[in-house]
């Protein structure tokens, strides 16, 4: 006796089965956008070849770099370093990666802050500024968190520091004539670094004459200022929401004449 068979048709379409046709193309993964955020090294003389260290997002995706300054230059050097923050700090707040960069400053560059981009081919990303000035900023001398401590300075000397931990201070001692005029100016914001920062100015024997705080987000503090009696004074800079990390750098300046003119 012969078997009979049922045979039955089903559509795999009705199973809601999808399999793909020969040729059938992936879509195609779309590319990271390399964003600049923070210049670390936040300064870089005109007329000079300078290496400098910029934060971002996605920044080991760059692959090309651009200065926004038509008579100068830049390039990338070695690779991007993947560096994630600790918490409380978020990647969309202070990067994820570091890069660095050699530039040179056109000699005549009349801009003070000139913007730096990256690309990830055709994907162009932020941009960063970097602080153009003349003379090398002197780095902050550890530990510097007290009067006792406090890092001695002199007038028209820019400083280079960082808050870099939670709740860290750092004091400047400096000698100033009676009604002299001052000017303070701190740099951080502009070169894209997170530090909201405070100043507050004492005399000799700890008292507040002044605080100083941005006037608004995302600006730095500065002012002039005339001391009425000669003699020392210290000079504190914290970050307002007493955060703090490697990438919170600041740029003092105390000068004779206002440097922003």
């Amino acid at each position: 006796m012969m078997r009979s068979w049922c045979v039955f048709e089903v559509s795999l379409a009705c199973l809601g089965l999808v399999f793909p046709t020969c040729g059938q193309e992936k879509p195609a993964e779309q590319k990271k956008v390399p964003d600049a955020m923070n210049c670390l090294t936040i300064q870089a003389p005109p007329g000079k070849t300078t290496k400098l260290v910029i934060r971002g997002l996605n920044l080991d995706q760059a692959t090309s770099v651009t200065i926004h300054e038509p008579k100068s230059r830049a390039m990338i050097i070695g690779k991007a370093q993947k560096k994630t923050p600790n918490n409380p700090l978020t990647p969309a707040m202070v990067g994820d990666t570091e890069i660095t960069v050699e530039v040179t400053i056109h000699a005549e560059c009349p801009q003070s802050l000139v913007p730096i981009s990256f690309r990830n081919g055709d994907v162009a990303g932020k941009s960063c500024n970097v602080l153009v000035a003349e003379e090398p900023a002197i780095p902050e001398k550890e530990s510097n968190g007290s009067f006792r401590s406090a890092m001695k300075i002199e007038l028209n000397q820019s400083i280079r520091g960082k808050i870099q931990s939670p709740k860290d201070v750092d004091v400047f001692q400096a000698t100033l004539e009676a009604n002299q005029a001052v000017f303070l100016k701190l740099s951080a914001a502009q070169t894209g670094s997170p530090l909201a920062a405070q100043i507050t100015i004492y005399d000799a024997k700890g008292q507040i004459i002044k605080i100083l705080q941005s006037s608004r987000a995302a600006t730095d503090p500065e002012m002039k200022w005339i001391p009425k009696i000669a003699g020392d004074y210290f000079f504190s800079i914290i970050d307002l929401n007493d955060f703090g990390a490697d990438m919170f750098v600041y740029q003092f300046l105390l000068a004779t004449t206002d440097k922003s003119e």
